[in-house]
């Protein structure tokens, strides 16, 4: 869709929610971690709120969201002894002008040296991933809203 607007001036402002959960979905399940004892992975997207927009205004493309993230993961362990332990990823407030967020686990069900990886390692690599989502956002979105 190319909207008309002269020389980019006027305020182009498009809703990317429906595609942000669609993003999550493909990107991140499975979202897998290899650790040298365990396999990590994001086995669903439980929750996705908020909002999500990209907007140009004279020829500039920004992008603005504030979402509510919600994922359950799987820890398996490698020597296939043990049954997988289930765990929760939240991120409350997924901002766009922020990469300081909070991560909030929940390892209450994992045993001790599953919990600690996925404290330690996993969550620094979910959050990697996480912040790729504002650079495709505006690279998927910025020719659709320019003429």
């Amino acid at each position: 869709m190319v909207v008309v607007n002269p020389k980019n001036w006027h305020w182009v402002e498009k809703n990317t929610l429906g595609w942000s959960k669609t993003y999550f979905q493909d990107k991140f399940i499975p979202l897998r971690y290899d650790h040298d004892d365990y396999n990590i992975e994001v086995i669903e997207l439980d929750q996705i709120s908020g909002d999500s927009n990209v907007s140009q205004r004279k020829g500039k493309v920004i992008c603005y969201f504030d979402l509510k993230l919600q994922f359950k993961g799987q820890v398996t362990s490698k020597d296939n002894i043990a049954e997988p332990q289930n765990f929760t990823v939240t991120i409350p407030e997924f901002m766009h002008d922020d990469d300081q967020f909070l991560i909030q686990l929940d390892t209450s069900s994992l045993q001790p040296d599953s919990k600690n990886v996925v404290s330690n390692e996993f969550k620094k690599y979910f959050l990697n991933s996480l912040l790729k989502y504002q650079v495709d956002l505006i690279e998927t979105h910025s020719a659709e809203i320019q003429e």
